[in-house]
C-alpha cells in the first residue's frame, strides 16, 4: 500500500478517520492525503450576485484554509503524522469527487468516518460512505467516531467461500502481517446448507496455496438469521474490524447471505467496516492472468 486518502467533513468521526490513517500509513510506509468536499450555496452561485467570483473565490480560499489547519492541528496532536497533501473538491455530491480523486491519485484505501444518526434517513437517503461502498472500486475503511487503531486485537472477515475473497484476503494478509494481528475468517450458513463443511475444507486449501500467512483462523457458523449471528459474534470478539466483499449481485434476495450485508453491517455503526469491491478484484485477477 503506497496511498491513503482521507475524506474529512472536520466532524469527530472525521477526526477519528485521520487518526486511523495516519497511524495506519505508517506502519504501512504510506502517505496520507486529505481531501475536504464542499458545495456553493444558491446564493454563491446566483448569476445576479455581481461579487460572485469574489464571493467563490473567498469561499475556496477559507475552505483550503481550514482543511490545512485541520490537517496540520491533527498533525501536531498525533506526534507529526504527515499529510502529504490536501485537496478541496467543490460538488454537489461527495462521494463522487472522493471517488474521482481517489483515481486521479491511484489511491490504496479511501478512509472515511461514520457517524450515528437517524438509521432510517439514512437508509433511504444514503449516505458518503454508503455511496463510496456503492460506487468506489478503490477498497473502503469506514470507522466509527470513537475507533482507536492502536486498541485492534483482529480483523474478521466474513467469507462467501468465492474466487474473490481469496484476492481480498491476499491483500488483507499484508496488511494484518504489517499490523501483527490475526485475520480470523468466518462463513455463517444456513441450518438448511448442508455443504458449508465441505466447502469450507475447499476454500482452506485454496487459500493455502494463495496467501501465506500463518495467523489467519477460520470458523462455520450455522445460523438461520446470518445478521444476527455476525452481530453476535462480533460482540465476543473485542476491538475488531470487520472485512466484507461488497458484491454486484442483481439477484440477491434468492441468497440471504448475498442480501446487501456490506450495507446492513455498515448501518449499524458499531464496528469498523473494511469493504472491498468485487469488481476490482476481478479485475486484478484479469491482469495477473495475461
Amino acid at each position: 500500500m503506497k496511498r491513503i486518502l482521507i475524506a474529512t467533513d472536520y466532524s469527530k468521526a472525521a477526526e477519528t478517520a485521520l487518526h486511523t490513517a495516519c497511524f495506519l500509513a505508517e506502519k504501512l510506509e504510506a502517505e496520507v492525503q486529505a481531501v475536504n468536499v464542499f458545495e456553493m450555496t444558491p446564493s454563491y452561485m446566483s448569476t445576479l450576485s455581481l461579487g460572485y467570483a469574489q464571493k467563490e473565490k473567498r469561499l475556496i480560499q477559507e475552505n483550503r484554509e481550514r482543511l490545512i489547519n485541520f490537517c496540520a492541528r491533527k498533525s501536531q496532536e498525533n506526534a507529526g503524522w504527515e499529510i502529504s497533501n490536501v485537496h478541496l473538491k467543490e460538488h454537489s455530491i461527495a462521494s463522487e469527487a472522493i471517488i474521482k480523486l481517489a483515481e486521479e491519485i491511484k489511491a490504496d484505501l479511501i478512509i472515511v468516518g461514520m457517524h450515528r444518526g437517524n438509521r432510517w434517513k439514512e437508509f433511504f437517503m444514503g449516505s458518503t460512505a454508503t455511496n463510496l461502498i456503492k460506487g468506489s472500486l478503490v477498497p473502503l475503511l469506514a470507522v466509527p467516531d470513537e475507533f482507536i487503531l492502536q486498541d485492534l486485537k483482529s480483523f474478521v472477515y466474513a467469507t462467501d467461500f468465492e474466487e474473490a475473497d481469496i484476492l481480498a484476503i491476499k491483500s488483507l494478509a499484508e496488511i494484518a502481517r504489517c499490523l501483527e494481528k490475526p485475520i480470523k475468517l468466518i462463513h455463517i450458513s444456513t441450518e438448511k446448507e448442508y455443504a458449508g463443511m465441505q466447502q469450507l475444507e475447499w476454500f482452506k486449501e485454496m487459500l493455502k496455496e494463495q496467501v501465506s500467512y500463518s495467523r489467519i483462523s477460520f470458523e462455520l457458523i450455522l445460523s438461520n438469521n446470518i445478521q444476527i449471528a455476525l452481530n453476535t459474534y462480533l460482540n465476543n470478539v473485542t476491538n475488531a474490524i470487520l472485512v466484507m466483499l461488497e458484491r454486484e449481485d442483481k439477484d440477491s434476495f434468492l441468497n440471504f447471505w448475498r442480501l446487501d450485508m456490506v450495507e446492513k453491517m455498515k448501518l449499524e455503526r458499531i464496528y469498523p467496516l473494511w469493504s472491498f469491491k468485487k469488481e476490482s478484484l476481478r479485475e486484478f485477477l484479469r491482469k495477473e492472468s495475461k
